[in-house]
């Protein structure tokens, strides 16, 4: 059913956002942050969700996937709890966290089977798409970030 559960990559992040504070909106921005992002399935939707979802297609308002996982670099903290009250449907994990790390490239691997159960407490959908993105709109910092590749892979356990 998943046939490629794993994504790696590597990245660089040159530094870290000295006012960057995942638990505050002001604060919420990052370097760089890889999306992994779960298709809109109905049979799963909870009712409320099934009304979000088509009063936003509706409306003509861009649909965002029913579930996020927001993977990020060089935050403050480090953590792999979810953060819903800014992310809705997205749980957000940091892989990163200081700037220990800063202007050396790092090779990551994560299971994004096991993080959205983590995160979700159930199966994630069979589709999902990939997106990357350098935040700094509640800042006003700016940083430089590298994505050397990115790549969907067999788990080889």
């Amino acid at each position: 059913m998943y046939r490629y559960p794993v994504v790696r990559w590597r990245w660089k992040v040159d530094n870290v956002y000295a006012q960057g504070n995942l638990l505050e909106k002001a604060g919420d921005d990052y370097p760089l942050r890889v999306y992994v992002m779960f298709k809109y399935d109905p049979a799963k939707a909870s009712f409320g969700e099934q009304v979000q979802y088509g009063l936003a297609k509706w409306c003509t308002v861009p649909i965002l996937p029913t579930a996020a996982l927001i993977i990020s670099g060089r935050t403050a903290t480090r953590s792999r709890a979810s953060i819903p009250a800014l992310y809705g449907q997205g749980r957000l994990l940091v892989l990163r966290a200081g700037s220990n790390d800063a202007g050396k490239w790092l090779e990551e691997k994560v299971n994004i089977l096991d993080d959205y159960r983590k995160a979700f407490g159930s199966e994630p959908p069979t589709t999902a798409s990939i997106a990357i993105m350098n935040d700094s709109d509640n800042t006003g910092e700016a940083a430089t970030s590298s994505m050397d590749y990115i790549r969907v892979e067999e788990d080889q356990k």
